[in-house]
C-alpha cells in the first residue's frame, strides 16, 4: 500500500502543526533576511541583520530534521547538533551585529 511506504512516513510528520509553525518561521527569516540584507548592502548593521536572520532558519531547519526522525538515537544526535548550532550561530551573529553597530 502507498501509506507504508517511509515517505508518506515523513510527510506525515511534516504535517504536524509546530513542524508548519517551523517552516513559516524559517521561510520568514530567509525572506527577512534577504530583503533587509539586499537593501543596501554598503550599510554592516543591514548585512549583519541579514545574515542574523538567515542563521535563524538555518536553525529552524535544524529543529525540522530533528523533529522528522523517528530513530531514538538518530534523533538525540540531532537535538544536540541543532542547539549546538543554535548557539554557534546565535554567538557569531550577535558578535557580529555588535561589532557593525559599534563602527
Amino acid at each position: 500500500m502507498w501509506y507504508n511506504t517511509p515517505t508518506f512516513v515523513v510527510f506525515s510528520y511534516m504535517i504536524d502543526p509546530r513542524n508548519i509553525l517551523l517552516w513559516v518561521i524559517a521561510i520568514g527569516n530567509i525572506a527577512l533576511g534577504l530583503l533587509i540584507g539586499f537593501k543596501d548592502r554598503k550599510n554592516v548593521v543591514n548585512r549583519a541583520f541579514g545574515n542574523f536572520a538567515i542563521a535563524i532558519a538555518v536553525w529552524s531547519f535544524a529543529i525540522i530534521a530533528f523533529r522528522s526522525v523517528e530513530d531514538e538515537e538518530l534523533s538525540l544526535f540531532a537535538i544536540k547538533f541543532s542547539y549546538r548550532l543554535g548557539c554557534i550561530i546565535y554567538k557569531v551573529a550577535i558578535c557580529e551585529y555588535m561589532l557593525s553597530d559599534s563602527n
